[in-house]
């Protein structure tokens, strides 16, 4: 765009249809173009022309635009043409071997140019945008102004340089129709320009390309970036160019500061930001986004007919909106930090200050801090003593606890560490926007002083009271005073919070002495629900926020906030390895367990998930970070279900031992599960396992009946033995295995998506005919297979057959079994069928070591033929006692009801997303055992393997956790916990929406 006083003079674009440019091109460029399309434009006129082998971009300028003008573009590209890892158009020439051209036009002569057509999606048109391609705009943003240096014939005096950005907003606002968005724009341009101020003289002023948005940069199926449309080029900061970039890739994100961080980081790793760059960046890429609303109103107002003028004025506003809501110096923090620099330049100097004068600081409590009146409190994600706010336990009992360990330690004060990552957190009021999974602040900024009430809290050093609040709600501070303090040119700031209401010694603007008494120790009931403890911390900086300090922060967050509210520990003379909390370190996990497991042992996800903690239907890493568990049904009544961890912990207390030993706990259950089945199913083997419950029904199979052959379902898988995987053909069939084994009857399993109207009962018939099985061995609802639900009459017409030739019949309920079908209890009910066997697994003991197997008194009396069945631990008393608390939650909870509607409502949600993208092929399954499955194209039924891989591991990490099935790879299966609800269901579905929408799960 050329230079101009006000934005909307001389609007109106070049008057030209495109039979007239086709013309011009084959007289004066000797090119002979067949068709084309306009493409938009602000000020000029875009074709993308085709010919026979030609395929060409070419532009008439707007009058305004000198020779001159096009040549430095043209420059530009030439200067960029070898830039690795990026693709620009290439100029090309006319017939007299210039790369520009003259036409006469209604408004006077325009200049013309043509260029090559570099392919892509619009960055606008991701979805999402990703980490890499945030890393190669960082990069390119930050390399381009450093080849265009030498360019020096272009505009010094340009309307959208962010250079004399605040004069322009303030000329041009008034355009902007909205009240709320002209307000937001004033202020803002406000702000930035105080921000900039007399730093501004520090920049480095270059060539740029000036006008990286999400529509110029395009991204190849490779991920290579093309960069479009020099027409902007012109002398501002050389920083700008990355500010402008970043405004554009995050303009839609719910959390810009987390895009840009990515940005800046790999611009850095090219060229690093200066300090002066690195503080002026937020600034002006928030003056870009008010530049763009201003100048785009303007625009608008002389040329309402294009719409390409209005292209991003929504999205700009709405991100300026949220840039609005994040603290300045913040923003600054985190630029700073990801550009290598320090996050707040002079908390290296408080922190130092503190150490060295340690010895004329108060103890912020009468209670002098040593070692021996100290004693650490763990209140992270894993401690045993603090529960998750959804586990039902009260502040009362964290109270006790609290006071319980003091007194073992002998201690008056507990430390609760900073840097610590608590799950305590873990509730909808400190959840964060994002851009992808959840997040929550959940990382300690502080130190807990766990103490009596009433105990008096005093001044850690001279100030001046700058801040009293109340924060009176559940989970807040309660009462809080903070307190500014001035040493040696340096500020900081002390924070005293979960104070007694009655007790206010000091008022706003008193000054105070090292060790004056400024409050005491509140009561639960007034310190915001919390057990009796004062929390403290020091900030290198208050934000200029507007109420009480954070206390937490979150985990992506924490290398800034550590210097904001760096550790207390030298001006309490504390240990700083007892004041800092050890933090987790997923990659030295994951690498450790590379290291000493064998690799056939393979983990769930490419990126895999260090989960330390389960409650309910979640699962959490060691930062307390959430994650939505859809698949794990191991945790058949929830993760951590008190009950069954009470039962548990009371029974190894009291014996664990074998199952020699006969033991009331294993008596009751074994009543319990054998009046769960009809008759005459009433005897009960305990194993550790499913799999040592199938391979024992092999086992009994085959020693009853005198036979080995074994008849068993395609795609089945029923355990880890030999003897199963012999016999899984899920297994056998796979990678690593060795085909059917001669022992083993292979039926076709019925495809309720492929093959619908075939008759799979008579082929399956036909197999049998030369079969004598020991046993059939089925899953009522294949699994592995793909949450297959059998066609009606199909199990029961192979039931009948095994049974004529002489086998039993051993139904696998290790999946489906105890309710997560519905109120049947197993899904083989109501399919016309009474097993000889049923094995039941580990879900039956909440994941404790459990397995079970079920039969006939017949059976198992044919099996003792001599040789002794012993198993060491299956049936332990403990283990016994997690079955009978299962056995407890699974009726008093009614769980299988639950199943039962709630997986009718998922199921249903799941339709309703089937109809509306054509990747899902079928929905099936029954109450909380479904499965999605997935297809290129519903015609063909191409199985989607590659998007359900792309869905299951994109879901981690937007915090839902799935996994994939079927003989392609291609279902997913839903097999969530049985307390799985309606609130679930929608963050499932939600989620499961978006990602379907994404590029990723797209066909081709």
């Amino acid at each position: 765009m050329p230079v101009a006083e006000t934005a909307g003079r001389d609007i109106i674009r070049p008057a030209i249809d495109q039979a007239t440019l086709v013309d011009h091109m084959r007289n004066r460029w000797g090119i002979t173009y067949t068709h084309g399309v306009e493409m938009p434009s602000e000020r000029d006129r875009n074709f993308h022309l085709y010919g026979l082998d030609q395929e060409s971009v070419v532009k008439v300028c707007h009058q305004t635009t000198t020779r001159e003008d096009v040549e430095s573009r043209l420059d530009a590209m030439e200067a960029l043409a070898d830039l690795a890892g990026f693709v620009v158009p290439a100029p090309q020439r006319a017939v007299n071997g210039s790369r520009v051209s003259f036409i006469d036009l209604v408004a006077g002569r325009h200049v013309v140019y043509a260029m090559s057509f570099v392919p892509g999606r619009a960055f606008a048109d991701l979805h999402p945008v990703t980490a890499r391609h945030l890393d190669a705009l960082g990069a390119a943003a930050r390399v381009i102004p450093d080849r265009l240096a030498a360019i020096e014939s272009v505009p010094n005096d340009f309307l959208w340089d962010l250079r004399r950005a605040p004069e322009t907003v303030r000329r041009l606002s008034p355009a902007i129709a909205s009240g709320a968005v002209r307000s937001l724009v004033a202020t803002t341009t406000e702000e930035c320009a105080a921000q900039l101020g007399a730093a501004a003289g520090d920049l480095t002023v270059t060539t740029i390309h000036g006008d990286l948005n999400d529509a110029n940069v395009v991204v190849d199926g490779d991920g290579t970036l093309g960069i479009l449309d020099f027409g902007d080029i012109h002398r501002s900061y050389r920083v700008a160019e990355l500010a402008i970039a970043a405004a554009y890739a995050t303009i839609r994100m719910p959390d810009p500061i987390a895009g840009v961080v990515t940005m800046v980081r790999a611009a850095s790793a090219h060229a690093p930001l200066t300090e002066a760059e690195a503080d002026a960046f937020v600034a002006l890429l928030r003056l870009r986004l008010a530049l763009s609303l201003a100048i785009g109103s303007t625009q608008t107002a002389a040329d309402p007919d294009n719409p390409y003028l209005a292209v991003s004025r929504e999205d700009a506003a709405g991100s300026l909106e949220r840039w609005s809501r994040i603290p300045p110096r913040l923003a600054n923090a985190h630029v700073r930090h990801a550009a290598g620099l320090a996050a707040v330049p002079h908390a290296g100097a408080i922190v130092s200050w503190l150490g060295q004068h340690a010895e004329s600081l108060s103890s912020p409590l009468e209670v002098q801090l040593t070692p021996d009146s100290v004693s650490p409190f763990d209140w992270s994600v894993t401690s045993p003593h603090v529960a998750h706010p959804d586990s039902g336990d009260t502040v009362a009992d964290a109270t006790v606890a609290g006071e319980e360990l003091l007194r073992r330690a002998g201690a008056i004060v507990g430390l609760g560490c900073w840097g610590e990552p608590r799950l305590v957190y873990a509730t909808p009021e400190y959840d964060l926007p994002t851009n992808g999974p959840p997040r929550t602040r959940t990382v300690h900024t502080g130190v807990d002083l766990s103490c009596r009430p009433g105990t008096a809290v005093l001044a850690l050093y001279g100030g001046v009271v700058e801040r009293i609040d109340d924060d009176a709600v559940e989970g807040g501070y309660g009462p809080v005073v903070t307190l500014r303090h001035e040493a040696d040119d340096l500020v900081f700031w002390s924070l005293y919070g979960h104070l007694a209401r009655h007790d206010r010694p000091v008022e706003i603007g008193d000054a105070v002495a090292t060790g004056q008494r400024i409050g005491s120790v509140g009561e639960a009931h007034e310190n915001g629900g919390w057990p009796p403890h004062l929390h403290f911390q020091l900030m290198t900086d208050t934000l200029d926020l507007d109420r009480p300090f954070p206390g937490v922060a979150a985990p992506d967050e924490w290398e800034v906030w550590a210097q904001i509210c760096p550790s207390p520990a030298a001006a309490l003379r504390l240990d700083p390895t007892i004041v800092a909390a050890r933090q987790p370190d997923d990659e030295s996990v994951v690498r450790a367990r590379r290291r000493l497991l064998p690799p056939s042992l393979s983990t769930s996800y490419e990126r895999p998930l260090v989960a330390v903690r389960g409650v309910g239907v979640h699962l959490y890493d060691g930062w307390g970070r959430r994650h939505l568990d859809c698949v794990n049904n191991v945790a058949h009544v929830g993760h951590g279900h008190p009950h069954v961890v009470e039962a548990i912990a009371a029974q190894a207390r009291l014996l664990a031992t074998n199952s020699r030993y006969p033991h009331p706990e294993r008596v009751r259950y074994m009543e319990r599960l054998a009046a769960l089945f009809p008759d005459p199913l009433d005897t009960v083997f305990l194993v550790n396992s499913g799999s040592e419950a199938n391979d024992l029904a092999l086992r009994i199979a085959q020693t009853v009946t005198g036979r080995t052959n074994i008849v068993v379902a395609e795609h089945g898988y029923h355990g880890h033995t030999k003897a199963l995987l012999d016999i899984s053909h899920y297994k056998h069939a796979g990678r690593g295995g060795h085909g059917t084994p001669s022992h083993v009857t292979l039926l076709p399993l019925p495809d309720p998506l492929r093959s619908p109207d075939r008759d799979h009962l008579a082929t399956s018939l036909e197999l049998l005919e030369e079969a004598e099985p020991a046993a059939g061995l089925f899953e009522a609802i294949p699994s592995v297979a793909g949450q297959v639900v059998l066609p009606e009459g199909y199990l029961s017409g192979v039931t009948q057959t095994v049974r004529a030739a002489g086998g039993l019949i051993i139904l696998d309920e290790v999946q489906t079994g105890l309710g997560r079908v519905g109120p049947d209890l197993w899904a083989y009910v109501g399919q016309g069928v009474v097993p000889d066997i049923v094995t039941l697994g580990k879900p039956i003991g909440n994941g404790h070591p459990l397995g079970a197997l079920v039969t006939t008194r017949a059976v198992a009396e044919a099996f003792a033929n001599g040789m002794e069945y012993f198993n060491t631990f299956g049936g332990n008393p403990v283990s016994c006692a997690a079955g009978n608390a299962v056995l407890d939650v699974v009726d008093h909870e009614q769980l299988p009801v639950r199943a039962r509607d709630v997986g009718d409502c998922l199921h249903e949600e799941l339709e309703t997303l089937a109809a509306a993208h054509p990747l899902i092929g079928d929905v099936r399954g029954r109450g909380l055992f479904l499965g999605v499955e997935l297809v290129a194209d519903k015609d063909s039924l191409e199985p989607a393997s590659d998007q359900a891989r792309y869905i299951t591991e994109r879901g981690r990490e937007l915090g839902v956790l799935l996994a994939v099935d079927g003989p392609e790879r291609n279902v997913l299966k839903i097999k969530p916990p049985l307390v799985f609800g309606a609130a679930h269901v929608e963050v499932l579905v939600e989620t499961l929406a978006r990602m379907l929408g994404e590029d990723g799960a797209q066909p081709g």
